[in-house]
Order: structure tokens, then C-alpha cells, then sequence
């Protein structure tokens, strides 16, 4: 709650699904400067996961830094 609050208004959501043998992992983050998609494809569930996991770790540090400078 208190990194919800620090970053503002922010929306995030996550949808996984199939496609043939492999596993699509996906996240939409919305904020005040729009939605910012980002996607994984892994033979493995938890591959995909662990990779989208990290971008999104990479991508709210980056945009709390970036707040936190201005």
C-alpha cells in the first residue's frame, strides 16, 4: 500500500494463457502518463513469470527514481 502510494495512480494487470506449447505471460501498468504493455513467451509457466517479473521490478524502480529526482 505505501508503494501504491508513493507512486500515484497505478493500475496493474495481469493476464497468462497457452499458445500451442507455450505459455504467454502479459502485464498492462497504468499511470498518469499512460499504459505501458509488456509481455514474456517461455515453454515454462514460471519462466514467463520470473521474466515478466523482472521488467516490471525494472520498470517501477526506474519510473520511482525518476519521481523521486524531479
Amino acid at each position: 500500500m505505501r508503494f501504491l502510494q508513493r507512486m500515484g495512480n497505478l493500475s496493474i494487470s495481469i493476464n497468462m494463457h497457452r499458445m500451442g506449447r507455450l505459455t504467454e505471460v502479459r502485464a498492462d501498468v497504468a499511470d498518469g502518463n499512460g499504459v505501458t504493455a509488456f509481455k514474456s513467451r517461455q515453454s515454462d509457466w514460471r519462466g514467463a513469470a520470473r521474466d515478466l517479473i523482472r521488467m516490471l521490478t525494472s520498470h517501477l524502480h526506474d519510473r520511482m527514481i525518476h519521481q523521486l529526482s524531479a
